[in-house]
């Protein structure tokens, strides 16, 4: 009995010593992945510095798509290089994490081409805003239901490009991926195994989580199937997310502020 309850405990340890080492050799690989990106993409750019030449040269080639392409996992490391002075990479890491002007700062827009200024946003969200997702999430999907109970929105309509949604919908959107996990906790609590307890809720849901993962993405395209009449997707987007969810919940490295 005790070799018994011993080799239980070995097998364990062991278990969770691989689950350790898998996780750090997948930061490893993944740190050396972007650093190669970047470095690809700095040499690429060395000539444009010295030309002194329009940011569109610096961020729209197949080098600077790399560094994006790595996805929600490099946002670490972008942020490390942001805090170091590279503010070229502001762009990247909001093409990645789908945040936009409004979720940052109000009149984030209007410094936008001060890249420096752009940078102090991205930076003042990361280490204040980011740590509150959660509760802000859970505030503007209240306002934005009570709303949507008040307006005249019907998701009986197949034309989903027709659908007027109240305006609170729009900070839901802006807060990006960081909200994912937030959206499928909601998907869960309207779906059960005997199908869909809340059609109404199930639409806006599984539409706001396609548009936070960009349904145009070859993942979703391929897995949702999305037809060009727009029907509840719930359970697709559940099954989605248990398949591809540990490319996008936002695992913490190691990096030093700088």
């Amino acid at each position: 009995m005790n070799n018994f309850k011993l080799n239980c405990f070995v097998l364990v340890l062991l278990i969770f010593t691989s689950s350790i080492c898998s996780g750090l050799t997948n930061d490893k690989q993944l740190k050396a992945e972007f650093t190669k990106a970047y470095m690809d993409w700095k040499k690429h750019i060395k000539e444009f510095n010295q030309r002194k030449m329009p940011i569109e040269y610096f961020i729209y080639n197949k080098y600077y798509a790399r560094i994006t392409l790595l996805g929600v996992q490099v946002l670490p490391l972008l942020v490390k290089k942001i805090r170091e002075g590279d503010y070229l990479l502001n762009h990247a890491f909001l093409k990645i994490s789908r945040l936009t002007h409004r979720d940052l700062e109000p009149f984030a827009f209007y410094v936008d081409k001060n890249r420096e200024s752009m940078a102090r946003i991205i930076l003042r969200w990361w280490d204040v805003k980011r740590m509150k997702t959660r509760d802000r999430f859970e505030i503007s999907y209240s306002k934005f239901f009570n709303a949507l109970k008040k307006s005249t929105f019907s998701s009986g309509s197949s034309d989903y490009k027709r659908w007027v949604l109240p305006v609170e919908y729009d900070p839901l959107l802006s807060m990006g991926v960081f909200i994912l996990p937030n959206v499928i906790e909601k998907l869960k609590a309207v779906y059960c195994v005997k199908g869909i307890v809340d059609s109404e809720k199930s639409f806006i849901l599984s539409f706001l989580f396609m548009r936070l993962v960009d349904k145009h993405s070859s993942e979703m395209e391929k897995d949702l199937k999305i037809k060009k009449k727009f029907e509840p997707q719930t359970k697709t987007c559940l099954a989605w997310w248990k398949k591809f969810k540990d490319k996008w919940i936002l695992k913490e490295m190691k990096t030093k502020k700088g």
